[in-house]
């Protein structure tokens, strides 16, 4: 079965879980509203920096990221690699470079 959400960015520099509980999944695909800015920001999709709790962060004048960015419009697809791995949905996160960036989401249900 094929779902779909959305996650915004309220805060930049404040991560958001895509699930708040475990949420298996067999695949997803996260979708850069387009919307957000004028293609100069970037979404960031992945897991936390354990140590900062980030998905991207500003030393300096250089941004460094913990994930995948992606402008405006663009998108990223993820799969599990087969046998007893998933994807849970409560593990990828996303930052922003501004306020009010947001996503879509597809996922298959596993």
């Amino acid at each position: 079965m094929v779902k779909s959400g959305t996650a915004t960015v309220a805060a930049a520099g404040t991560p958001v879980a895509l699930a708040s509980v475990r949420t298996m999944a067999g695949w997803i695909t996260i979708h850069a509203d387009a919307a957000n800015g004028t293609g100069t920001g970037y979404v960031y999709i992945g897991g936390i920096d354990p140590a900062t709790k980030a998905c991207a962060v500003t030393k300096g004048s250089t941004k460094t990221y913990v994930g995948h960015p992606i402008l405006a419009g663009d998108w990223v697809s993820f799969r599990e690699l087969g046998g007893p791995a998933y994807i849970d949905l409560s593990y990828i996160w996303i930052d922003a470079d501004e306020d009010g960036y947001r996503i879509t989401f597809n996922w298959g249900e596993r």
